[in-house]
């Protein structure tokens, strides 16, 4: 299950279920108590404190370790950036938030998307306007 999945269907369950996340881990929250956590970097890293008063407990209990024990490398999809130039400073593609133009810029533009999934490179390489060897101009995205 992809982490964007786990995090709707929590927060469905019921309007005080909300999900938090850092780099290392998913926290779920009732009326903004922390009552559990997934680790981001181990499957099957799970902690829970559920009480029998929450609302939809079976559900919560089933999605939480379905997540849990998706396999890590497939909770959230691999991003790419698009090396247009290979200088120093590297120019990449950019995609204006607001607009949705292209253009090209540094790494990490604020405003803007630098970083795209294969689905979204795929809908990009599709479009007459973006001249792209995409096969020598896709950078794998490394954790930092």
């Amino acid at each position: 299950m992809k982490t964007s999945e786990f995090k709707h269907r929590f927060e469905a369950l019921d309007d005080n279920y909300k999900v938090s996340m850092t780099k290392n881990s998913v926290y779920l929250q009732y009326h903004g108590g922390v009552i559990g956590y997934i680790d981001r970097e181990i499957r099957f890293g799970l902690g829970v404190n559920f009480s029998q008063s929450l609302p939809h407990l079976q559900e919560l209990y089933m999605l939480a370790t379905e997540f849990a024990g998706t396999l890590v490398e497939d909770r959230d999809p691999k991003l790419y950036r698009v090396h247009i130039l290979r200088t120093t400073d590297g120019t990449y593609l950019n995609r204006n938030n607001k607009d949705k133009r292209y253009y090209t810029g540094g790494s990490d533009v604020f405003g803007s998307q630098t970083q795209f999934t294969m689905e979204e490179i795929g809908e990009m390489s599709r479009k007459k306007q973006l001249a792209i060897d995409w096969d020598k101009a896709l950078e794998e995205v490394k954790d930092d």
